[in-house]
């Protein structure tokens, strides 16, 4: 089973863009908090190391179109999806491997008055069931 579940901020601003066939989509970095105990973080900190991961994300459709008119750079979400992998020719002509997660699931994490999302509901959940275009 390809499953992965995340709870992260968003890393920049979003930006909507289209497929050649019209499918809205974003991209973006989640910085994911490693588990780390106190001692273990604040020596990371202190040598000026990341104690977050920064896992790709892409999202299509419905969900794409959503988070990019609600969320903005340190938003928290949660998110569930699946882990895929691809390569390309790079410019020097080496294979260059690539692994995104492709959101199927994105639920808003902060108060609802951080949105007007005209809701009483405290988070926000879009899923989605149709299929992704690769």
């Amino acid at each position: 089973m390809n499953n992965v579940s995340l709870v992260g901020r968003l890393t920049a601003d979003l930006d909507l863009k289209k497929t050649s066939s019209g499918t809205s989509y974003v991209k973006f970095s989640l910085a994911v908090d490693k588990e780390l105990s106190r001692e273990r973080r604040e020596l990371l900190e202190a040598s000026n190391k990341a104690t977050a991961d920064f896992p790709r994300i892409a999202a299509y459709g419905k969900i794409a179109e959503t988070i990019e008119k609600y969320l903005s750079k340190g938003s928290l979400i949660s998110l569930t999806g699946a882990v895929r992998t691809d390569t390309y020719d790079g410019k020097n002509g080496d294979k260059v491997f690539m692994t995104e997660i492709n959101a199927r699931r994105i639920r808003f994490l902060e108060s609802k008055k951080q949105f007007d999302i005209g809701t009483d509901k405290e988070t926000i959940e879009i899923e989605v069931h149709d299929d992704i275009p690769f």
